[in-house]
């Protein structure tokens, strides 16, 4: 019996059909067009046939799921995760969480911004260092509450201020810092600011000094301050209210 070409594509359309039908069953879902979007897939036994998966693309790929993605390896303890990028940079869009060990061979770049005029610091900017400089501004610090436990910032003095400048809490009815200052200066019978309940840290314009600085780290509810002023009274700790 012979086949003609239009016949032969009646028969491929009809079995392509089909398998779209199986797939569709089992809940597997293919779209083809300018994203390609490859549904559930099931897990693999450790007893199948491994299979390389190779994506090419000249522009951006996606995975997409609607629970947790894993990506397995055959030996947890020789072989490695690689996202490697000729140019670009891996970027998460959320927390990242490591279970075990994290090793930067390329170097660890903190983020830093350079501040200089009043601004309101949000919870998405833990772990950034502020080089400051300029005069008379406030740099808002997130509530407390919306931070979560290991949330960081640094305070660094660029540009000794004329006037001063300072950081408040995010909400000036908690009084979530506490810490000191320790002071270069030992001449003085003073001792460095201490303060267990305050909201208010203030560089103190004229005797603030390039390279002064405050660390702080949150545990969930509290601020915990520590820092570095060269001159007695460059950096204070008080409460406002």
């Amino acid at each position: 019996m012979n086949i003609t070409k239009e016949q032969w594509i009646q028969i491929v359309t009809l079995v392509l059909v089909c398998v779209l039908g199986v797939l569709q069953v089992f809940g597997f879902e293919l779209h083809i067009g300018p994203v390609e979007t490859v549904g559930p897939v099931e897990t693999v036994s450790s007893q199948a046939v491994r299979e390389r998966i190779a994506f090419d693309a000249q522009s951006d790929s996606y995975l997409f799921n609607a629970a947790d993605l894993y990506v397995y390896s055959d030996d947890h303890a020789t072989q490695k995760l690689h996202i490697d990028g000729a140019t670009g940079a891996l970027d998460a869009e959320s927390t990242a969480d490591f279970a075990g060990a994290v090793t930067f061979s390329g170097g660890h770049m903190l983020l830093t911004e350079a501040a200089s005029a009043a601004d309101t610091i949000t919870a998405d900017e833990c772990g950034k260092t502020f080089f400051m400089s300029g005069d008379d501004y406030t740099l808002t610090l997130p509530a407390v509450s919306t931070v979560s436990t290991g949330c960081e910032f640094r305070f660094i003095v660029a540009g000794a201020p004329t006037t001063s400048t300072v950081i408040l809490t995010g909400n000036t009815d908690e009084d979530v810092l506490i810490g000191g200052i320790n002071e270069l200066e030992v001449d003085t019978s003073n001792d460095g600011p201490y303060d267990a309940d305050a909201d208010t840290i203030t560089f103190v314009g004229g005797t603030a000094a390039i390279g002064d600085f405050v660390y702080m780290l949150s545990n969930g509810t509290m601020f915990y301050v520590s820092g570095q002023a060269n001159a007695d009274g460059g950096i204070t700790i008080t409460d406002s209210d």
